[in-house]
């Protein structure tokens, strides 16, 4: 029960930690791309669109056949 009882208090800060530290890399990324768009072409932006598009659907598909695969 003593590590429970550890585990219980380390958690929330440890949590909070991990949200500062993904809302920051969000941040940066999104801030780095924001800037990075403005270089870009609007066919070059076109085709990324795209790209990001085809990738999303095929990580969907996969999604979709593991969550069918029977054990």
């Amino acid at each position: 029960t003593e590590s429970i009882k550890w585990l219980e208090t380390v958690s929330a800060p440890v949590l909070i930690l991990c949200i500062a530290l993904v809302s920051l890399s969000s941040y940066a990324i999104l801030y780095v791309a924001a800037s990075t768009a403005k270089k870009l072409s609007p066919i070059a932006i076109n085709v990324l669109s795209r790209l990001m598009g085809l990738l999303l659907a095929a990580i969907g598909v996969q999604f979709i056949l593991s969550a069918l695969k029977l054990p």
